[in-house]
């Protein structure tokens, strides 16, 4: 927010005089740091001081005019000021929610604003929320709800006391009043107990009982912060030698502050009025237990919190759910000034503050956790109740003893696991495999019935997990405690190690003097755990590994904690497993849990990780080497240097591998990933960690770099292809793929990750987790050793619930079963196609994207996007997408370096992406000509998309972007068009009852509207990039007729770009019959002139040689030296024909000469023969300004994707003169030889039908070949 610094400077300068004319406001500040009983602010004292900060800032203190019944203490009209005079992009939102109701995400949609990451819409359909409707009769609230009599009552009183909720008698009244059914939910009491025995008793509404919630879309994720964010605040202040003051509060009601809209009629609930019979309870507030709920409140207390960041910046806040935390620094008294100011502008804004429970000084209660800071040491202490920690042994044992556990068991551990992640982020990687399977049952369970087994989940999918917590619960004492220090040794140590296929080896310099070093065989132990072999290379990345776990566990724990150490190794997959706590490889993962656990239990810390070519890691390696067939000799560097003494034995391994299941991502790739789609976000400000960075190959960079007060991993991915663009162009290098094949593991899952377009895994992953819960469900033991009754079983379930592509979830378990070796019978073979069959009976026409009317989409002005995760300007997008037959993927992916203008020629040109059907991502350009002189300009593309990307200025941003900016979604694009078509007055659904509007409906647009324009189908599939005739399905209504043109035609009917066009098609062809095109020199990109430079004959003496011998590639040659032999002659690629090839032809386009080069191969024989055909000049101008006059109507080859050994237009002129001189040779009637050539130009111009390799020219070289045809066919007559 720019705009913040002076409004926050002048509210923080008006709170100050506040103090200063009110010294009581003092009071409370001083006492929650003191450690004594704090007293409310005067209500006077703080309406005045709200009346002038609102006037101060430029707001209204008039009435405001509300809709919600519910009463709110939060003050939108302090909202309001504060957001218009600091450009606060959601304070509107939040003081509008506060007058008229913030809608709950049932039927009325969460207007988001950027404030947390968007989530995708999952929700069902508000036509069936009339499904979950309940009577009243026989109502029952939970068990809890019912022995709580006494304590429910009495909170649903105070409720209504305080105008949460008000009371109906029956169905009817509530109907009235809420406009439509009330949809009822299950009430629930929670009662815990305080540390001096008070009981607390609270409300929970059970939405997902009720399945209510499955109606409901939060819109957002909420970020909440760690314990490490606030400790991180006040190391920042230890660093600046200042003191530090901790204070801890808590907001009144939280939830219940915010009014409910329209939405509340899912909320209802019931319970006996005292007399035997039901009341209705209308809930006029946010309820716990609603999905959106956190995320809606969330918003308040993110705009509490940076608010007040901006008014006291000196001090560190952070707000988890309703406990906000507050970090000051400073002598005591300006800790009360700044912790005063915080809680009056809390008052002053409205958030109710639970004086008696807050906290302060140097220790304070937060979120479950103490945190204490010494000013004298510069630590800071975090520490997990003991209670909290026996609990989480014990239930790890549990688990490991059962082998299942139940679904909301799972849930309770992977959340108490959270808490402690927010401590020892170390834990994430193992916490992401338990919201995993948490996942796939979530989506197991939506809906499905009361049986035990669609609860359970199999521990062994977890079991890894466990058995790093078992080892970290029980290397830590309990309670469980973390100091973590503002500075750190000054000691600078570098390991660096090195391991092969025999030993391993590493040194350990302090600085940069070599202290010890060690030398060890792979013990057999290591290799019957891992069952390698000694001498395979296979094992390297793994021996790599272990060579760093060695060094760290024999040097780091000796070093004072914290000391700055530099880990040095040539293996990047080790280094990335030590980064993320986890690998892909099984072998690995077993290193990966145990470095983890290493610095979860503060055994020692890594500052830096670097990576180090091979080349130069010489002690290590030769160290690693002693032991080879062929020793390697003891390093001169090191001779003196003690060599330490290394066990590997049991002991050496920490986590206990038991029973670990050894299939993984890494070997099998088709087994559904134990992993989340997203995952978990790093904490803004870490602690004791490291960020890893792509190093230049040719040097040693630092790899991992730490910030010395971090403690958690940040990873930042590599460059790769963005939108489908191919990755840079590469020659290739031998040595590089000598090193690559040294890590074996690693080759093969690079390969792996290509075998699947990357918009293809999530749907396959799916659709293999469902078919392995229906097999597990069904009793099934091997979900993927498939049998006629699975299929039957499965197929026939997927069937009965309406899935029309039942028959991609057999082929992807079948996948399955085909790669695990096991065969695929003609029994399994008959039983798969009948039951395909019998899926697809009845099942009638597919689901086809509807077209909009594109010459009506430019009535739709909006600027603002019509759905979440949609275009800004949604019609202009639209006509956009259209025009270019884009697919929503496609159109997300787009940026603003793709696109490029002609303003000259009036001609936008779009480099569209690569799709998953084009596997060397060899894209594809597409261009469109003003048309506004024949139809309207709102409608021209060219226009349109000047006017789209005019303020779209940084060539990596999104061509069509959300209200936020970001990316856009393929559902925010169906959306969008489904959006359109109600505003055009069009039905939204086919007759079947599926919807018309999907993520292709812009292709479908753009196909329709160029074929009723009367453009060749062919044409239409070409520019579409159609590999198969589905478009057919998307024009087989549409009126045809033949014409020239896209664009324009559709508007004029008139021929443009008609060589383009033809282009393009053989390009395409080219495509289908050899994906290898490459990319043409610098050096001769000088040969690529525009077709308006051409001159009538070539300009310059370029020559040319033809390999006959390697399929008629022509060369341009770079070095002529008439004085030498031919066999030294190069060409510009490189090649010295000479000594390579037996037969060559020689053409020189300024001499006219054609020779014949004949050598033997091998040889240094200087016999030539050289075979002159001098050419009349009359003959050769006549030839070349005929040549010129037909490249004149055909000389687009700007466009064509050139080799390196290819050439510009003034080649293929030459080729032309090369062909024809040939013809000359043998013909006596010139005239009758251009008469020939005439006919065949008139003939055979279209060349689109052609089947050309890579190795062929544009146009012009393949109309030589027809050319030639005709005079042998004129010859023989």
């Amino acid at each position: 927010m720019p705009k913040v610094r002076n409004p926050a400077w002048q509210v923080r300068e008006l709170l100050y005089k506040a103090q200063s004319l009110w010294p009581e406001l003092t009071q409370a500040a001083d006492a929650i740091l003191s450690g004594d009983v704090p007293q409310e602010p005067s209500p006077e004292m703080v309406a005045a001081v709200r009346k002038t900060l609102i006037q101060m800032l430029g707001g209204s203190i008039e009435q405001r005019t509300r809709t919600a019944r519910a009463t709110t203490p939060i003050q939108a009209s302090v909202i309001e000021a504060w957001g218009q005079a600091v450009g606060d992009p959601d304070s509107g939102t939040l003081a509008r929610w506060l007058d008229h109701g913030a809608p709950l995400g049932f039927s009325q949609r969460i207007e988001t604003t950027g404030i947390f990451p968007i989530i995708e819409d999952t929700s069902g359909g508000t036509e069936e929320i009339h499904s979950i409707v309940r009577p009243l009769t026989n109502w029952e609230n939970y068990k809890s709800a019912v022995e709580e009599r006494e304590d429910l009552n009495q909170l649903i009183e105070d409720y209504t006391a305080r105008g949460f909720c008000h009371k109906v008698k029956t169905m009817e009244e509530a109907k009235a009043e809420l406009g439509r059914e009330p949809i009822l939910n299950r009430l629930g009491v929670v009662v815990k107990f305080s540390a001096s025995g008070k009981k607390k008793s609270r409300i929970i509404w059970d939405l997902r009982e009720s399945k209510a919630n499955s109606f409901c879309h939060p819109a957002e994720r909420v970020l909440l912060p760690k314990l490490l964010d606030v400790a991180e605040s006040a190391l920042r202040s230890h660093r600046k030698g200042a003191q530090v003051w901790l204070a801890a509060v808590d907001i009144r009601d939280a939830f219940m502050n915010v009014p409910a809209g329209d939405d509340k009629y899912m909320t209802v609930a019931s319970k006996e009025d005292g007399k035997g019979n039901q009341e209705l309870i209308i809930f006029d507030v946010l309820v716990f237990g609603s999905g959106s709920s956190p995320t809606i409140w969330g918003r308040y207390a993110a705009w509490l919190g940076r608010s007040s960041a901006a008014i006291s910046p000196s001090s560190g806040i952070q707000i988890y759910v309703d406990d906000p935390s507050v970090v000051m620094e400073g002598p005591k008294s300006e800790a009360i000034r700044e912790l005063t100011n915080i809680l009056l502008w809390f008052n002053i804004a409205g958030f109710p503050v639970k004086l008696e429970k807050a906290e302060g000084g140097k220790k304070i209660s937060w979120v479950g956790a103490t945190i204490e800071v010494s000013d004298q040491q510069r630590e800071v202490t975090i520490t997990i109740p003991k209670d909290k920690v026996e609990k989480l042994q014990a239930t790890t044992q549990e688990f490991l003893r059962r082998p299942v556990a139940g679904h909301k068991q799972i849930r309770s551990y992977a959340g108490s696991l959270s808490f402690i992640a927010g401590l020892i982020p170390h834990l994430r990687p193992f916490l992401a495999s338990l919201w995993a399977v948490l996942s796939v049952g979530k989506s197991m369970n939506d809906g499905a019935g009361t049986r035990r087994s669609g609860k359970l989940i199999h521990t062994r999918r977890i079991r890894p997990a466990l058995r790093w917590m078992e080892a970290l619960l029980r290397g830590s004492p309990a309670p469980l405690a973390r100091t973590l220090s503002a500075f750190y040794s000054d000691i600078k140590a570098t390991i660096t190690t090195d391991a092969s296929p025999w030993g391993i080896g590493g040194v350990l310099k302090i600085n940069d003097k070599a202290v010890e070093c060690f030398s060890s065989p792979i013990p057999q132990g290591v290799l019957e755990k891992f069952k390698a072999q000694i001498g395979n290379s296979k094992f390297n990345t793994l021996w790599e590994g272990l060579a760093l776990l060695v060094a760290f566990r024999l040097w780091l724990q000796k070093l004072e904690y914290g000391a700055q150490v530099r880990a040095r190794s040539d293996n990047m997959g080790v280094l990335y497993t030590i980064v993320g706590g986890r690998a892909k490889s099984a072998d690995l993962n077993v290193l990966a849990r145990e470095f983890s656990l290493d610095q979860a239990l503060r055994l020692y810390r890594i500052s830096w990780l670097s990576h180090i070519p091979g080349v130069t890691n010489l002690e290590a390696d030769a160290l690693s080497r002693r032991f080879a067939p062929v020793p390697a000799e003891w390093p001169e560097s090191l001779v003196g240097v003690p060599l330490v003494p290394v066990r590997i034995n049991e002991d050496f391994w920490r986590i206990q591998e038991h029973n670990l299941l050894k299939r993984n991502l890494g070997d099998r790739p088709w087994e559904r990933p134990q992993q989340p789609v997203a995952k978990p976000r790093p904490s803004p400000v870490l602690h004791e960690g490291f960020a890893l960075r792509i190093p230049p190959r040719s040097v040693g960079n630092d790899v991992l770099v730490a910030n010395p007060h971090h403690e958690v991993s940040r990873l930042e991915p590599p460059l790769v292809s963005k939108g489908g663009d191919p990755r840079p162009y590469t020659r290739g290098s031998a040595s590089l793929a000598m090193s690559a094949i040294s890590d074996i593991r690693r080759c093969q899952a690079h390969l792996r990750e290509g075998m699947t377009a990357a918009t293809t895994k999530g749907p396959t992953e799916s659709r293999r987790a469902l078919w392995e819960s229906l097999a597990a469900k069904a009793g099934f033991r091997d979900p993927f050793a498939l049998e006629p009754d699975m299929i039957f079983t499965i197929m026939g379930a997927l069937d009965l619930a309406g899935y029309r592509s039942s028959e991609l979830y057999l082929d992807a378990a079948k996948s399955i079963h085909i790669a695990s070796g096991l065969p695929w019978t003609q029994q399994l073979q008959q039983a798969a196609r009948a039951a395909i069959r019998s899926c697809k009976r009845s099942w009638g026409a597919p689901k086809q994207a509807a077209g909009l009317p594109l010459d009506q989409i430019d009535q739709i002005l909006e600027h603002q996007p019509l759905c979440q995760g949609g275009p800004q300007h949604p019609g202009r997008s639209t006509l956009l997408a259209s025009w270019w037959l884009l697919r929503e993927i496609e159109a997300s992916r787009a940026r603003r370096s793709h696109v490029s203008f002609n303003h000259e020629m009036r001609k936008v040109t779009w480099r569209l992406p690569s799709s998953k059907t084009d596997q060397a991502a060899l894209g594809a350009e597409r261009s469109h000509t003003c048309s506004c002189e024949f139809s309207k300009k709102t409608i021209c593309p060219y226009h349109i998309m000047i006017e789209h990307l005019r303020d779209i200025n940084n060539p990596e941003d999104y061509v069509f972007q959300d209200s936020q900016g970001a990316k856009t979604s393929k559902t925010g694009w169906a959306d969008t068009f489904q959006e359109i078509a109600k505003k055009l007055n069009l039905n939204t659904t086919h007759q079947n009852g599926a919807r018309a509007y999907t993520g292709h409906s812009a292709r479908v647009t753009g196909a329709r509207h160029l074929a009723m324009s009367n453009v060749e189908l062919w044409r239409i599939q070409l520019f579409g990039r159609w590999g198969s005739d589905v478009f057919l399905h998307y024009v087989q209504d549409t009126p045809l007729a033949q014409l020239q043109n896209l664009a324009q035609e559709s508007s004029a009917q008139l021929s443009i770009q008609v060589a383009k066009q033809e282009l393009s098609a053989l390009i395409l062809q080219a495509q289908s019959a050899k994906q290898t095109l490459a990319i043409p020199d610098q050096d001769m990109l000088q040969d690529c002139e525009a077709a308006a430079d051409l001159l009538p004959i070539p300009v310059s003496a370029s020559e040319f040689i033809q390999n006959t011998n390697g399929g008629g590639k022509l060369h341009r040659i770079l070095d002529k030296d008439v004085n030498q032999h031919p066999r030294s002659w190069r060409t510009r690629c490189g090649w010295r024909f000479g000594r390579e090839t037996t037969e060559h032809k020689y053409f020189s386009a300024e001499e006219g000469e054609l020779a014949l080069v004949g050598m033997s191969k091998g040889t240094n024989s200087a016999g030539t023969d050289f075979l002159f055909r001098p050419v009349p000049p009359y003959i050769r101008a006549q030839t070349l300004q005929a040549l010129a006059e037909a490249l004149k109507t055909n000389s687009s080859v700007r466009d064509m994707n050139l080799e390196c050994n290819k050439i510009g237009p003034e080649g293929a002129q030459s080729l032309y003169s090369f062909y024809l001189l040939q013809l000359l040779t043998r013909i006596f009637d010139v005239l009758c030889f251009f008469q020939a050539l005439a006919e065949a130009l008139k003939t055979n111009s279209s060349v689109r039908d052609m089947n050309l390799e890579c190795n062929k020219i544009g146009p012009e070289g393949a109309q030589a070949r027809p050319v030639s045809d005709v005079w042998g066919s004129l010859a023989s007559t």
